[in-house]
């Protein structure tokens, strides 16, 4: 966020400033089957400390939980397409940042959102992730992310010819 590198000073302004709030990044794509991760940031724009942060994370259709690393998402592995609800495990300074990480694995191909929501007070009222979360009311965030089949592998040519050659 500096725009000017060389005087070693920056000015940051929060979008946040006086709410605690939600983002979310993911992979653009990955193969069927494969686990990855969904990496969470909850900025604490508020003049206290958040205790208990709390996540709603509405898997899509396809999506299974596997496993959670720096919160609480009850139960793992979770149903397919399941609501989780994810309470980090450590509280978030005023001003600060907290996160965690959610391994999830797709069970069929296609083009998927996954939705979160947060209360931006720093309660647990989080609201309900997805495509009509009320952001005037919750600190809404998703992240689009591309299910294709898994590469089939191929032999490389010369291996091919030489098969021919032995069978001929």
């Amino acid at each position: 966020n500096d725009l000017n590198p060389d005087n070693n000073s920056s000015t940051v302004i929060s979008q946040s400033s006086g709410k605690v709030g939600v983002s979310k990044t993911g992979p653009a794509k990955v193969a069927l089957g494969q686990e990855f991760d969904y990496q969470f940031s909850i900025n604490n724009g508020l003049g206290v400390s958040v205790a208990n942060a709390v996540v709603a994370e509405q898997l899509p259709a396809n999506m299974k939980a596997v496993s959670v690393n720096g919160a609480s998402c009850g139960a793992l592995p979770s149903a397919a397409g399941a609501l989780l609800t994810c309470r980090l495990q450590s509280g978030i300074a005023a001003g600060g940042t907290g996160s965690f990480s959610l391994r999830v694995v797709a069970t069929s191909t296609g083009v998927v959102t996954n939705y979160a929501s947060t209360d931006p007070s720093g309660g647990s009222s989080t609201g309900t992730p997805g495509a009509s979360c009320d952001a005037s009311r919750y600190s809404c965030t998703s992240a689009k992310t591309e299910v294709v089949a898994p590469a089939v592998p191929r032999l490389p040519r010369e291996i091919g010819r030489a098969s021919c050659r032995e069978r001929v």
